[in-house]
């Protein structure tokens, strides 16, 4: 099985404008671009392929995981998160490590990006860490992280890829037996986080935490999952909305060695799961699949066809 995320998919407006940030600010790289329908998309989100006007795969360059899926929708839904809670369930946050973390939040500020709080600095169990909250393109929310200590493979201009996929769950322990039993993912840390700075950083009511589980390899610093739960605090559930052809952040994908071992583990496990078959898309030819979270994401897997 896989070790991390190999991408999240993003429904964006205008990929041009989404490049603008990906490429041309952070320096990511564009790996495989296709204009025009996807037959192969279409089969597997359930939509007309003339939906798929234009898609990009970025990454860091070297980087195998935590690929971004860009897919441009010619008649798109409105955004997952638009004018969403920060307790809302359903995927929240891409988050992109950076060095230098001042010298990153001036220079996007002076290209006119905004920012939802000051730089917070804060500890999550021995790491020291800081952070800064960047609404972007589509009502995506980019987080820069900074930990200090860590050797994460950066672009010239200080930027790597998505390092965590943050997803709010209404439990992160029944969410993790969901990563480590169909992905064999571990659990790399586990914290109950509280205290003014997570509160500031994060936009929580006085007195709130928030508990946080971080699935995947330690060996492997891109393509994580992280789940979080809010305690006492319950949003709105945009799960159901998270889907093809909406606008923001929708859905990950994993690449395995095996879809029928897949399928078959999934159901073991009692996952709601779908088989395709075999499709072409942007990533080539393979065979795809997907399953649902307990908290409802939609997690596909795909296993490219033998070269």
């Amino acid at each position: 099985m896989t070790d991390a995320i190999k991408h999240i998919t993003i429904g964006v407006a205008d990929l041009n404008a989404a490049l603008k940030l990906w490429t041309g600010r952070f320096e990511l790289d564009v790996i495989a671009r296709q204009t025009g329908p996807d037959t192969g998309l279409g089969i597997l989100w359930d939509i007309p392929a003339d939906q798929i006007a234009d898609q990009a795969l970025v990454r860091t360059l070297g980087a195998d995981v935590g690929w971004l899926h860009l897919v441009q929708f010619d008649r798109p839904d409105p955004p997952v998160r638009r004018d969403a809670a920060t307790i809302d369930l359903g995927p929240k946050s891409l988050d992109v490590f950076c060095r230098d973390m001042p010298a990153r939040y001036a220079e996007l500020e002076s290209d006119g990006y905004r920012f939802r709080s000051p730089i917070s600095e804060y500890e999550v169990g021995d790491l020291q860490a800081r952070e800064v909250q960047m609404p972007a393109h589509d009502d995506t929310n980019v987080v820069l992280i900074e930990v200090f200590g860590w050797d994460v493979r950066l672009s010239d201009a200080g930027y790597g890829g998505v390092t965590s996929f943050v997803v709010i769950v209404p439990d992160t322990e029944v969410e993790a037996v969901f990563y480590a039993e169909l992905f064999d993912l571990d659990e790399l840390m586990h914290h109950r986080i509280a205290g003014p700075a997570i509160e500031q950083a994060v936009g929580l009511p006085k007195g709130s935490a928030l508990i946080m589980r971080l699935m995947g390899r330690e060996t492997e610093r891109f393509g994580r999952m992280e789940l979080i739960q809010y305690e006492g605090l319950t949003g709105t559930d945009r799960f159901p909305l998270a889907k093809a052809p909406a606008l923001g952040t929708l859905h990950c994908r994993f690449q395995v060695d095996s879809v029928e071992a897949f399928v078959e583990r999934a159901g073991q496990a009692g996952a709601a799961v779908r088989h395709y078959g075999s499709i072409q898309t942007l990533f080539g030819p393979g065979r795809a699949a997907a399953a649902y979270s307990p908290a409802g994401l939609r997690v596909e897997v795909f296993e490219p066809s033998a070269k």
